[in-house]
């Protein structure tokens, strides 16, 4: 049942990205979700909200609180961040 909602959201995304000249990742999951929970299926799709584009939003994958998945987080968030997109960029 939820792979057919988030097919059904996914579909409405891809319209709306289509009717709104933007690429489908940008068009907001929750707005779309709303407008397939409450909408009226017989009307078109209203505008749905564009989620800016932020290429270099990058979030280090640490925790304040030791877990055995992550590091801990021992520097400032910001310093983590553009250690971790001086890596991408030597890929």
């Amino acid at each position: 049942m939820y792979l057919i909602v988030y097919n059904a959201v996914r579909l409405a995304m891809l319209e709306a990205a289509a009717q709104q000249r933007v690429s489908a990742d940008r068009v907001s999951f929750a707005d779309a979700l709303y407008g397939v929970r409450h909408g009226d299926l017989s009307q078109p799709l209203p505008r749905l909200r564009i989620v800016p584009y932020r290429p270099d939003r990058v979030e280090p994958p640490a925790k304040k609180r030791r877990n055995d998945d992550y590091v801990l987080m021992t520097r400032p968030r910001k310093q983590m961040r553009t250690e971790l997109l001086r890596k991408r960029v030597k890929r």
